[in-house]
């Protein structure tokens, strides 16, 4: 709940981060296995998730010393300039992954959930869930992710656990773990889907015992992370690696093979694809959330007190997800604007930041 102060605890925050990343990472990742070994593609998820939590750590280090907003402090250290144009990349950020969770929502619920519903529809219903959750602000999207953070997590982890007793030692095993070009390759794509970690730093106003920021950051990341190792490993003694790499959505697939002791009950494929589906509502709610908080900044508030600003963000969301045409499209637009470009211009920007305030400190 929100404090009196109308401030969110480190504990909320830290629940919130993780619904933002963990459908997204469970899903995407284990997909940049291609044609590396299983030992290999394990090592890259471990370099990835290992430059994540530094990454985090450089995130949280800036928030605890920011006594302002994050437009206010990039403007005072960087210029007036240098903070609209990082504004302007986080917005184009936020969009592209906006659009890729509702693209991600629409396929996967069709695929496994809803066949004979059109992922038009889908997409709408995932889009019209985050108009509302950026109605509430951030109090409503403190509370969707209290809710959901148990009623989900906890349940993911016990089908993981069950999933895992039909692993196959054999197929984990095999082969041997090689650091090349390809594995680097692998490592800064599981990077990108932690890429955008500095855009929590527009929250910084709104966090209690900002100074622990950093900590909550690294858990998140770390609790995220080694979800997603976890998924990787069972998929691959499950499946082996080819078996892995032909299939489109590994992690329901494992899931649908949990073996529940005492129940008669088969679909665990829909349990679990409808338990990641529910994590996307408040990933593509903060995501919505993150452009109207931009979009304020770069524009202007305005007299509108209507909410049309939400109907907008929500449409310019919806257009974009439709312009793609299908998931495939969105993802490799994903990975060219926010992998190539957004994210290691935003990096850049954090690391000036960390810098610049490193360097005054030192000189102070």
């Amino acid at each position: 709940m929100i404090s009196e102060n109308q401030k969110i605890s480190q504990r909320q925050f830290g629940r919130m981060v993780v619904m933002d990343w963990l459908a997204k990472a469970a899903l995407l990742l284990p997909g940049f296995a291609e044609s590396e070994s299983g030992r290999s593609f394990i090592l890259s998820l471990i370099a990835g998730v290992g430059l994540a939590v530094a990454y985090a750590w450089v995130v949280g280090w800036t928030a605890r010393h920011m006594e302002q907003g994050m437009y206010a402090y990039t403007a005072e250290r960087l210029g007036g300039g240098c903070a609209k144009v990082l504004m302007l990349f986080y917005f184009c950020y936020a969009l592209m992954n906006s659009v890729l969770l509702v693209r991600l929502f629409g396929v996967v619920a069709q695929v496994f959930v809803l066949p004979e519903m059109s992922q038009s529809v889908l997409m709408a219903a995932v889009v019209l869930g985050g108009v509302y959750i950026i109605s509430g602000g951030l109090e409503v999207r403190a509370r969707v992710s209290e809710v959901l953070f148990s009623a989900l997590l906890y349940p993911l982890l016990f089908l993981l656990v069950c999933a895992a007793f039909s692993t196959e030692s054999g197929y984990l095993g095999t082969g041997r773990a090689e650091f090349s070009m390809q594995t680097a390759k692998h490592g800064l794509q599981t990077f990108i889907a932690f890429g955008g970690t500095g855009i929590f730093l527009f929250l910084g106003p709104s966090l209690n015992k900002r100074e622990n920021t950093g900590r909550t950051l690294v858990r998140a990341a770390i609790v995220t992370g080694v979800s997603v190792l976890a998924l990787c490993l069972a998929s691959i003694g499950s499946f082996g690696e080819s078996g892995m790499r032909a299939l489109p959505w590994p992690a329901i697939t494992l899931m649908s093979s949990a073996v529940i002791p005492g129940s008669f009950f088969q679909r665990w494929d829909v349990v679990f694809t409808g338990l990641m589906l529910a994590t996307l509502f408040p990933a593509v709610g903060a995501g919505m959330y993150y452009l109207k908080f931009l979009s304020e900044g770069l524009m202007g508030k305005g007299k509108n007190r209507g909410g049309g600003r939400n109907i907008g963000i929500g449409f310019l969301v919806y257009l974009f997800a439709l312009w793609c045409g299908t998931y495939d499209t969105a993802f490799r637009v994903f990975t060219v604007v926010n992998g190539y470009v957004c994210v290691p211009i935003l990096v850049i920007f954090t690391l000036t930041l960390a810098i610049v305030e490193c360097a005054g400190r030192r000189r102070g």
